[in-house]
């Protein structure tokens, strides 16, 4: 196949700079020396974590509303979902009913009295975890231990 000089120097260049910039790995390479296939950018995979977390959070809150409603198909279609979203690597903590430590991982709605035992009297959104890491902090109210 024919091709002219400049375009022989263009793909040459372009070949170059290619194979300078590598490609971002989630994973390491093989041991055995096998080629990995590149990972999402790390921005993407951020916003595909954060998203995951998000759905969580609305089906764990459809899932409480259609419980509370008494809408058994509702209820079990948003347990399906959660179990769907836990085996892409989303797991949730409510930590309703759990004592309130000063400094935890948590953020609280409404004031936090002093000088009491506190404990958790509601879960606003539960803490959610993608892939093992903390995506978003539990959103509570505490109240003193009863």
């Amino acid at each position: 196949m024919w091709m002219s000089k400049k375009l022989k120097k263009a793909l040459k260049k372009a070949s170059k700079a290619t194979k300078a910039v590598p490609a971002f790995r989630s994973s390491p390479p093989a041991a055995d020396g096998a080629a990995t296939p590149a990972g999402p950018a790390p921005a993407a995979d951020t916003e595909r974590r954060l998203a995951l977390a998000r759905a969580a959070v609305e089906a764990w809150r459809i899932e409480r509303r259609a419980a509370g409603a008494g809408d058994e198909r509702l209820t079990e279609s948003a347990r399906r979902l959660l179990g769907e979203l836990e085996a892409a690597g989303c797991r949730l903590e409510d930590p309703v009913g759990t004592p309130y430590i000063d400094g935890a991982v948590m953020d609280v709605i409404g004031e936090v009295p002093q000088g009491v035992a506190l404990q958790v009297a509601e879960t606003i959104r539960p803490a959610v975890y993608v892939d093992g890491n903390l995506q978003l902090a539990a959103q509570v109210m505490v109240a003193p231990k009863e």
